[in-house]
């Protein structure tokens, strides 16, 4: 399921409603979990998932592991940071979802194309029309809030707080309004924005490309 789409924690129903029509379920355990990519990345690499479902179907699916030379030695710490996770981090997801959403509302009225609706906490932006390119977004949020982008890609962890979006917002309207004599809102489609702003999927457009390229040479 790609990243963008509704999850668990965001959808109207409980958990034991959504699982109720299969035989396993394989939870990922990806960054909406844990803070592993700076301090862990031989860990983050591995994208634990958590297979859940009858002994019979586990103990095929450790056969086929096995078979295909999968598995990982001494998993046990690993494991238990699943497990931290699962129990601890899990009920703070909805709250990056809450502040996505303002997040995405404040970027659509400071003119931000969202290239995606924001449905979880992950947000997707092209700032090009606005006169200034995401190269020199990047730049000025690390040299004046000291604010990290790798991308057009802005995930919302747990561990992120209010003022750091507010700081971004900060240096986002600066730069709008350094450039308000370059910029091109015609490009902009105003209301499809504060569409994806809201979460919606109505007239929702394919990407030119898969925008999981832009994560490190995000040109928008």
């Amino acid at each position: 399921m790609p990243s963008y789409r509704p999850t668990a924690t965001t959808l109207p129903w409980k958990t034991s409603k959504i699982t109720l029509y299969w035989e396993m379920i394989s939870m990922a355990l990806r960054q909406k979990w844990f803070a592993w990519r700076t301090h862990f990345p031989e860990w983050f690499s591995l994208n634990p998932s958590v297979l859940v479902g009858p002994k019979a179907h586990i103990d095929k699916a450790r056969w086929f592991r096995k078979l295909f030379g999968g598995g990982v030695r001494q998993s046990g710490s690993l494991a238990t940071a699943a497990d931290y996770a699962l129990t601890n981090h899990l009920p703070l997801l909805p709250h990056t979802h809450i502040l996505a959403s303002s997040f995405a509302s404040s970027l659509d009225n400071l003119g931000v194309q969202l290239l995606l609706p924001v449905e979880t906490n992950i947000l997707w932006i092209g700032v090009s029309h606005l006169g200034f390119s995401l190269q020199q977004l990047i730049e000025r949020a690390k040299l004046n809030a000291g604010i990290t982008l790798a991308g057009s890609r802005l995930i919302i962890h747990f561990q992120v707080d209010e003022s750091a979006i507010q700081d971004l917002l900060t240096v986002i309207k600066s730069m709008v309004e350094e450039n308000k004599d370059r910029r091109n809102l015609a490009l902009l489609d105003v209301e499809q924005n504060a569409r994806y702003a809201k979460g919606s999927r109505e007239g929702m457009k394919r990407p030119e490309r898969p925008l999981r390229m832009d994560l490190a040479y995000g040109t928008h």
